[in-house]
């Protein structure tokens, strides 16, 4: 955490990088614990970003709350953006097609996203 109280994250992940849009998980550590998060970006401007848990450390949580961890937040992620696109459709921005296809282009990334690895 740096000095104006915000998270800083010790590892990044990239899971998806493409023309206009980005989607990275992130691991932070504070106090002696661990949050893991999982943040997408459009046009460099972060549109979702979703933290599934804080744990003493990595190793204590078990493989099996990770994952279920990992998975609600990915489907989180996922909902999130899709209500974004439908937003945009609706007149939000004018529906702008690069963000649109960046947005879908996230979504499609975040079903293939392999779990992480803590």
């Amino acid at each position: 955490m740096n000095e104006w109280g915000v998270l800083v994250p010790d590892e990044t992940v990239v899971l998806a990088d493409g023309p206009g849009f980005r989607a990275e998980a992130y691991l932070a550590s504070h106090d002696g614990r661990w949050w893991y998060g999982l943040d997408c970006k459009v046009g460099g401007i972060e549109v979702d970003s979703v933290g599934f848990g804080w744990w003493p450390s990595p190793r204590e949580a078990s493989y099996e709350t990770r994952e279920a961890a990992i998975r609600a937040a990915r489907l989180a992620c996922a909902r999130r953006v899709v209500r974004h696109v439908v937003w945009m459709r609706s007149g939000g921005r004018a529906g702008n097609p690069s963000v649109l296809r960046a947005c879908a282009a996230i979504v499609a990334a975040l079903e293939q996203m392999p779990l992480l690895e803590a």
